[in-house]
């Protein structure tokens, strides 16, 4: 199954809207923990075990849900709930250069037969 992380990339951003940089360092978080985890999480149950987990770790550290993390959170739930989640690196790559893309930013990468 291929994971369509620019369509996905997309639709978070058009979620967050102006407070994506705040649900992108909420994204960034979230998948910093998980990736402690080695645990699997797939399917319904685990996305709504997840929403209470990282609702319940904001309101622990204080932060405010903004428009931005609410897309975060509804975002990770989602690849939980459709077995996206192992592929949530690939994610936040697509949601990070997308916005770029928006931003003008250029990325370019160059490879060179000898050093330079």
């Amino acid at each position: 199954m291929r994971f369509p992380a620019a369509r996905w990339a997309e639709a978070f951003l058009q979620a967050a809207s102006d407070d994506w940089e705040a649900g992108f360092s909420a994204l960034e978080a979230f998948i910093s923990a998980s990736a402690q985890s080695h645990g699997y999480f797939s399917g319904r149950e685990c996305a709504v075990k997840a929403r209470l987990f990282f609702r319940g770790a904001l309101k622990k550290a204080q932060i405010d849900e903004t428009r931005g993390v609410k897309a975060a959170i509804s975002a990770l739930s989602l690849l939980i709930a459709r077995g996206y989640f192992p592929h949530r690196t690939a994610f936040l790559a697509a949601v990070r250069e997308t916005a770029d893309a928006r931003q003008g930013i250029l990325d370019a990468r160059l490879e060179t037969a000898r050093p330079a």
